[in-house]
């Protein structure tokens, strides 16, 4: 017997047995980064009972794992405060599946937190295509059409205003950045700041000089290009 446990705008969950089963939606011309995103969880090995489902022609691909529990990471925090190490395994799984993704020239510009699926509370993978593109040769990530900005955003795409527009590809880890500081503190960064007067350092005070703030700090550079993810 199955049952649908979860769907959001981005994927739906269903159980089957002792199993789980994702199923990311997809919309032209995004189809193509489904395979991408499913190789990102089972090759990197951060979901270790997780494998690719790669059904008959005209049918939907899937991963297939097992686990006692699984929710967004929006009913997550919803239920309990995430302690510091739990903050540093989301960023150890998520980094590991964007820089998985980033070989194969793909990045993320922003995040929403029903793109985060929990697993067993410890284990953290991104689970949509809604806020990926290419990265093209000039290290840069191309809009040619209207998007709906994610909640977890930035400042380059925030100022976008025509179309055609690029960013660098590394703008995102502002956007990661953000959602993290977000499960970490409850602090949304995009309230706290202005454009004329970016206190980030204010808003890191409770955690200065941490290894959590420097990580955060390499995510809030001013300039893109500088960003990098790196916790250590």
């Amino acid at each position: 017997m199955q049952n649908q446990i979860i769907k959001t705008k981005g994927y739906k969950i269903e159980q089957h047995n002792n199993s789980y089963i994702l199923s990311i939606h997809h919309g032209a011309p995004n189809k193509k980064y489904i395979y991408e995103i499913y190789k990102s969880i089972t090759d990197t090995k951060i979901l270790s009972t997780a494998f690719y489902n790669e059904e008959e022609e005209d049918s939907e691909e899937t991963i297939i794992f097992t686990a006692e529990t699984v929710k967004p990471l929006s009913r997550l925090l919803k239920e309990y405060k995430l302690t510091n190490q739990d903050i540093i395994k989301m960023i150890h799984d998520l980094g590991k599946q964007i820089a998985y993704l980033e070989i194969n020239s793909i990045a993320f510009y922003g995040y929403n937190l029903d793109d985060i699926l929990v697993i067993n509370e410890n284990t953290f993978i991104i689970a949509s295509i809604k806020h990926i593109v290419k990265i093209e040769a000039d290290k840069c990530i191309y809009f040619y059409s209207p998007i709906n900005i994610p909640y977890f955003s930035n400042p380059e795409l925030n100022k976008l205003t025509n179309l055609p527009s690029k960013i660098d590809y590394r703008s995102g880890y502002y956007s990661l950045g953000a959602l993290i500081l977000f499960s970490l503190t409850n602090i949304y960064i995009f309230a706290e700041i202005s454009e004329e007067n970016l206190e980030i350092d204010k808003i890191l005070y409770p955690i200065y000089y941490t290894k959590m703030y420097w990580f955060l700090r390499r995510c809030f550079y001013e300039k893109s290009e500088e960003r990098i993810l790196l916790f250590i």
